[in-house]
């Protein structure tokens, strides 16, 4: 009996074990010191195993059985879907030393910055001005300008300025400069406030000198400064060879009179 017993007890921790209790990691928010950012995920690893992907701000559960690296990679929202979070490329991965703490919180401030690899095969910032012009001025001239206005310039001082009206209804523009963008991931990065929607998308021009247009993504309106973060590798890999130009496109909105938009900080970024 005592033997049986043995096995019995034996056999009930083998099919129950001991549950680990994680330590929790509290990150609010991820530092970005090399300028404006939107990073709106954590993607966790544990001595290089996946934890998981968590909206921030987060407790995150990690079940450390010994002493180890906590690596965490910025994640943004992928042309403005908030279900659509993505490990940005461009941004470093913040690494730190956690000992187990069953049980109890860590809290941490990851910091990151642009990898050393990243490029900037085209920026505008409006500093000096504004390189935009119409699209096709047989439809509207209308184009962005700068504004030196305090209220509507995010950072430095100047900002693009587009104003849309019932007699001006549409402005399309297109930059003056080449995006020159190699094959692979790439993202246009820009910061805006707007009172109306507006689009945002490339000019591809061929070897023959063709242009191809095409607008990505229609971004609302929104009263504060916002950063959003635009895909281009699609499009790029699609016309390979070509030179790009970025262009915006605002109109009214279904019974508006007046309109406006304001972008800052304006960057192609690309390995």
């Amino acid at each position: 009996m005592v033997f049986l017993g043995s096995v019995f007890v034996l056999g009930c921790n083998l099919i129950n074990p001991k549950e680990q209790v994680p330590t929790y990691i509290k990150i609010d928010s991820i530092a970005f010191p090399d300028g404006s950012h939107k990073i709106t995920s954590a993607w966790v690893y544990y001595n290089n195993a996946p934890v998981g992907v968590f909206r921030l701000p987060a407790n995150i559960p990690v079940l450390a059985d010994k002493a180890g690296t906590i690596a965490v990679g910025p994640g943004i929202t992928f042309d403005g879907f908030q279900d659509q979070q993505s490990l940005y490329p461009f941004y470093a991965f913040d690494t730190f030393a956690i000992d187990p703490a069953p049980g109890q919180v860590i809290s941490h401030i990851p910091v990151s910055k642009y990898t050393a690899v990243t490029k900037f095969p085209w920026k505008e910032d409006f500093e000096t001005g504004s390189d935009f012009q119409a699209y096709d001025a047989t439809v509207s001239s209308n184009k962005i300008t700068a504004t030196s206005d305090p209220n509507n310039v995010f950072q430095g001082t100047g900002s693009g300025y587009i104003h849309v009206s019932t007699t001006d209804t549409l402005c399309e523009s297109i930059h003056n400069n080449v995006a020159i963008i190699p094959q692979g991931q790439s993202f246009l990065e820009l910061d805006y406030k707007s009172t109306v929607s507006f689009q945002v998308g490339l000019v591809a021009v061929d070897a023959l000198g063709t242009p191809t247009k095409e607008y990505f993504v229609g971004i609302k309106a929104r009263s504060t400064w916002n950063k959003f973060y635009v895909g281009l590798q699609t499009f790029v890999q699609g016309h390979s060879g070509s030179t790009f130009f970025v262009v915006i496109r605002a109109t009214l909105d279904n019974g508006q009179s007046d309109g406006y938009v304001w972008l800052d900080n304006l960057k192609v970024v690309s390995y």
